[in-house]
């Protein structure tokens, strides 16, 4: 009984252990966010194949003409975005990016395509990365109310007439679409997430089993931390149960060759979705790889989506 006891001690000892090292590196400023204006960046991302349209395209976005933009979150954090403003605009994309990443990282590509579209562009630093104030990454938990601050910003700055289209990549992706349960302003036409996880604990172990690791008891661990430290629940948020409060369009975008968020939680999301709707799945692509792999149809439905729901 004392050798089991004594083994049962270590053996949670060492889960105690490995757990808070997975959250402070998966949750905290620890992990520094690549720079996809490098080569050394895209090679990280593995992304070789599209070196050139991924740094010429970041490069440019870096060198139009944007403005610094706080404001405060409804805990009390300084959140930091750039707005690219278009004279006569009548639309603002809001663009939420994914987990240790950055809003040029992953929109890079698009931002100069909206601007010389005619829209504003508001690339956000999602709380805890970049420029915005915060400890932790809260995985859409506490960013999807960062989400509805950002979009009464600009619905207070631009007019209640003018269009706003929230747009989020991974875990800005679910951002937005636990956002999309809450009160948003009446000027937001619509929703796109591209490959967005169904939920915070959902992802977590997803991602353990895709390493060929036994999720538990590590995971149960890793969302105590989160609960003591982020002071919020990785079990509460889904995108399955916004889809249920959600009255917004929404485009839904995955690649099925993604190995980080699998296909399977961007293809419940829309089926769960009861509004009007459309799934858009690129066959080569990975996580976050849809736009680059097939740039032209993603294109495409995005100038279709919004031209469909924007008000003149």
């Amino acid at each position: 009984m004392k050798i089991f006891l004594i083994v049962l001690f270590i053996l949670l000892g060492i889960n105690i252990a490995v757990s808070l090292i997975c959250f402070i590196c998966c949750f905290t400023r620890v992990i520094k966010t690549r720079d996809m204006s490098t080569e050394e960046g895209v090679k990280m991302m593995h992304l070789d194949k599209f070196k050139d349209i991924i740094i010429s395209s970041v490069k440019e976005a870096k060198s139009l003409p944007h403005e610094d933009v706080f404001i405060q979150s409804y805990d009390g954090l300084k959140l930091h975005a750039a707005l690219y403003k278009t004279q006569g605009a009548d639309t603002t994309m809001i663009l939420f990016h994914g987990w240790i990443s950055s809003g040029l990282n992953d929109f890079g590509c698009v931002v100069p395509y909206f601007v010389k579209k005619g829209y504003n562009v508001l690339l956000i630093s999602e709380r805890g990365q970049g420029k915005s104030e915060g400890r932790y990454i809260c995985m859409g938990a506490k960013e999807k109310y960062d989400c509805v601050s950002w979009c009464e910003y600009v619905s207070k700055r631009f007019g209640s007439e003018h269009n706003i289209f929230i747009e989020g990549i991974s875990m800005g992706a679910s951002t937005v679409l636990f956002a999309s349960a809450l009160n948003l302003p009446d000027n937001v036409r619509g929703i796109i997430a591209d490959c967005g996880f169904t939920s915070p604990i959902e992802i977590v172990k997803s991602v353990a089993w895709s390493h060929h690791i036994f999720p538990y008891p590590v995971v149960w661990f890793v969302a105590l931390w989160f609960r003591i430290f982020c002071g919020c629940s990785m079990y509460k948020d889904s995108t399955l149960k916004a889809m249920q409060k959600n009255i917004r369009p929404i485009l839904f975008v995955h690649g099925e060759r993604d190995d980080f968020v699998p296909c399977s939680m961007g293809k419940e999301t829309y089926q769960a979705c009861t509004t009007e709707k459309k799934l858009v799945l690129v066959p080569e692509a990975g996580h976050g790889q849809s736009y680059l792999f097939d740039s032209e149809r993603c294109i495409n439905e995005l100038d279709s989506f919004i031209s469909k729901y924007s008000k003149k």
